[in-house]
């Protein structure tokens, strides 16, 4: 965990440095009739499974405005892992029926895992959800979105952001992808203007049900 604090730390710092960096007064603005624009973003990639630490993922997003609504557009969204996500393994101990729960204990494998024997993920005795694979996290995501943020005509620095779209996800984790690789995606976020094309977001990702990005970007 401390690799992945680490590493968004230092990327937060990094991306939070451009707007000063950006001497828009000493460098030639791009076109502000140009409707694509790029961006790059680190991101902490979280699955819902209590034996898997979150990965850090490396993303990278082409962007084409749709004029004269400079404030929609459509994204394709491209993101892989650099840092995986540990998987802590299966719980050692054995799960016991002690009567909390009706359902009932060693009868009822999570997921159908029971051809594991538990060695790749399947209970916990605490009731959670692991995964039967013993991998660690690892994910390829490629997605399209529609996207829609406020303009600058209220307010000409920060903005909001709201997007769906599809999202394609590719995983060592076989609970991501078992019940087909594709599905419906949505965001939010909240950003920073600078410059003509410049911007700094955070934002938030449910790319499947139980998969969720939250990445800070830079754009230009």
């Amino acid at each position: 965990m401390n690799k992945i604090r680490t590493a968004l730390l230092g990327a937060g710092i990094a991306l939070s440095a451009l707007p000063a960096l950006a001497d828009t007064e000493s460098k030639p603005e791009k076109n502000p009739d140009d409707p694509t624009y790029s961006s790059f973003r680190i991101t902490q990639a979280k699955a819902d499974f209590d034996n898997l630490d979150p990965g850090v993922n490396l993303g990278y997003t082409l962007s084409f405005r749709i004029p004269p609504l400079d404030f929609l557009s459509v994204e394709l969204d491209i993101s892989g892992t650099i840092i995986p996500g540990e998987n802590q393994g299966a719980v050692s101990q054995p799960i016991v029926d002690n009567g909390d729960d009706g359902d009932g204990g060693i009868l009822d494998p999570i997921f159908g895992g029971g051809d594991d024997g538990g060695s790749g993920g399947g209970s916990s005795s605490g009731g959670g959800k692991n995964t039967r694979s013993s991998n660690d996290l690892l994910l390829n995501t490629v997605g399209v979105f529609a996207r829609i943020e406020t303009p600058r005509s209220l307010n000409e620095r920060f903005y909001g952001v709201a997007r769906v779209g599809y999202s394609y996800v590719d995983s060592t984790i076989p609970e991501l992808v078992e019940d087909g690789r594709g599905s419906g995606s949505w965001g939010v976020g909240i950003g920073y203007r600078y410059g003509t094309n410049g911007r700094i977001e955070l934002r938030f990702t449910q790319v499947a049900d139980d998969l969720q990005y939250l990445g800070l970007g830079a754009s230009f």
